[in-house]
């Protein structure tokens, strides 16, 4: 038996500083800008530009990873093996064309 942990994913921080010189050249002031992970305004319409395989879909994690992704507007590849009702459940979670399924 093996055990799965997962955290939450750190989203990649890129810093840009930019100073700022007044008259006297003492003080200096910085601005720090930090780029997130796009997403779409919420709800099943919107679209983040980004495409994600999810590999175990069909289980306990993978229904609440599907439904995370696809309310921010994930397009997403999910692979299956066996029957189609194994993973009807998973298309009501998204957008049409935002899940697509692969043999």
């Amino acid at each position: 038996m093996s055990v799965l942990m997962i955290a939450r994913p750190r989203l990649p921080v890129v810093a840009s500083y930019a100073s700022v010189q007044h008259m006297n050249n003492l003080t200096q002031k910085k601005y720090m800008s930090s780029v997130v992970v796009k997403h779409g305004r919420g709800g099943r319409v919107s679209v983040s530009g980004h495409t994600v395989t999810v590999l175990g879909a069909t289980g306990q994690i993978g229904r609440y990873l599907v439904q995370r992704l696809g309310r921010i507007g994930t397009q997403m590849v999910i692979p299956y093996r066996g029957d189609e009702m194994h993973f009807r459940h998973l298309r009501p979670l998204a957008d049409v064309g935002q899940i697509n399924f692969v043999v």
